[in-house]
């Protein structure tokens, strides 16, 4: 719209008696279209200066030559002599679980292109480093690190290479950052990132890097990994042995350690916690074990004679660890929720009571093919005063040794025509670090009659 008032009003008005009533709409309009004109010339000025130093990055097939995904990188500063480029985990992870079957590759914005080769990856902050296999790659232009800190509102400009349709430059707007022991993501929003721009480098008006591209978390709404978190593993991949190529099974491995450290971390960080004590009730329940926690609540009537009511909430964090396509890790969610049903006879109560609490709902599905079935045990505890009846089940990955997924539910007994249950899942973990953290649910739990 902008462009095309900007095209009528450079036009001569030749109305001669429509001049002064024209006057001032024509500088309000030309004062838009020269600071639109401005925006587009900064966008086109930082376009300019970081393109030399981005790439396209490929995982090519070996047998057929072709690509296999694709997403966007960058050449780095870092404190080695070498040349690194930076990218997401998620771009190069099928090379990870097939070295044998994959390559990585660059190319340039001029064509040129060359293999690469994999040096370090941080699954949880999913980030990887690169370097050419070749030694050499085309131009000279190193992007920077920014060690400023951003103001919300403050101009960003994302650039990749969306759909594989060649490099372009998105400007949008720093967000603020989302940072606690689970998760620590720059908000930005503009146009949204398209698929290939994963891994391009978010910059200032300065050409500094404040984040990499990784995700759209909403319409018009992204998240972008902090240059921090890439500071850190371009630290450690300057210490690695370079002439080293490791194996499938060694990526595996380490993608396992870093999951399970990141979940004990914070975990560990929650058992430190005292949390808010929040009322649903009778009960007594702990509400945001702490700021990675949004909970939600709400409430509903089984009949139109209102005679079964439930009352809920549920709380999560905005977590996720992208382990290869189609499988995620790292979520923890808790739930609970208080029924009652005065007016039903109480055997029909118990049957609906038992089928909320037998519902896993909480558990995120994955396929069969990544997770054995839940193997589960359940039995009766006593605890706060009260008879509870309680299952605690786990899965296994197939492919990630050491990895589990844990659901627990609970339920309290012994009150007749009302119950309170509550439940907890939490992914890739190691059975006692879950167990430390449902440990914390059921000590801030009580019933109050």
């Amino acid at each position: 719209m902008v462009v095309a008032i900007c095209a009528v009003v450079a036009n001569p008005i030749r109305m001669s008696g429509m001049i002064i009533r024209f006057v001032l709409p024509v500088i309000l309009l030309l004062g838009l279209c020269s600071g639109t004109a401005r925006a587009e010339d900064r966008a086109s000025r930082i376009f300019k200066d970081t393109i030399p130093g981005v790439f396209q990055i490929a995982v090519v097939d070996k047998r057929t030559q072709e690509k296999e995904t694709i997403g966007s990188g960058f050449r780095v500063e870092s404190a080695s002599a070498m040349q690194f480029l930076a990218t997401n985990y998620h771009v190069i992870s099928d090379y990870t679980r097939y070295t044998d079957r994959y390559d990585i590759e660059y190319r340039a914005e001029e064509g040129q292109s060359g293999k690469l080769k994999l040096v370090a990856i941080d699954v949880v902050n999913d980030l990887a480093v690169l370097v050419s296999s070749e030694g050499k790659m085309p131009g000279e232009k190193v992007l920077a690190l920014s060690r400023e800190r951003q103001s919300k509102g403050q101009k960003v400009f994302a650039i990749g290479n969306p759909h594989d349709k060649g490099m372009i430059v998105i400007e949008g707007a720093y967000g603020g950052e989302i940072k606690n022991e689970f998760f620590d993501h720059i908000i930005f929003s503009g146009t949204s990132l398209n698929p290939g721009m994963s891994g391009g480098p978010a910059v200032d008006e300065s050409g500094q890097v404040i984040g990499i591209n990784v995700a759209i978390a909403a319409n018009d709404i992204n998240y972008l990994v902090p240059a921090a978190s890439l500071g850190a593993l371009l630290e450690r991949a300057g210490k690695e042995d370079r002439s080293l190529k490791r194996t499938s099974n060694q990526w595996r491995d380490m993608a396992v350690e870093q999951v399970l450290t990141r979940q004990k971390r914070g975990i560990d960080a929650l058992m430190k916690v005292t949390p808010e004590i929040a009322e649903l009730n009778e009960f007594s329940y702990p509400k945001n074990l702490d700021q990675s926690f949004k909970c939600w609540g709400g409430g509903f009537k089984r009949d139109k004679n209102h005679n079964f009511n439930m009352t809920w909430v549920s709380c999560d964090q905005e977590t996720d660890i992208y382990l290869k396509p189609y499988l995620n890790t790292g979520k923890i969610k808790y739930a609970l929720a208080y029924l009652e049903g005065s007016k039903i006879p109480r055997t029909g109560f118990d049957v609906e009571y038992s089928e909320y609490y037998g519902a896993s709902w909480l558990v995120e599905d994955k396929n069969e093919i990544d997770v054995h079935e839940f193997s589960c045990e359940s039995g009766f505890t006593r605890h706060a005063g009260d008879n509870w009846k309680s299952a605690f089940c786990a899965r296994a990955y197939k492919g990630y040794p050491g990895l589990y997924d844990v659901y627990f539910s609970s339920a309290i007994l012994g009150h007749p025509n009302k119950g309170y249950y509550y439940k907890a899942s939490i992914e890739g973990v190691d059975i006692q670090t879950a167990k430390s953290f449902l440990g914390k649910i059921a000590e801030n739990v009580t019933w109050k009659e």
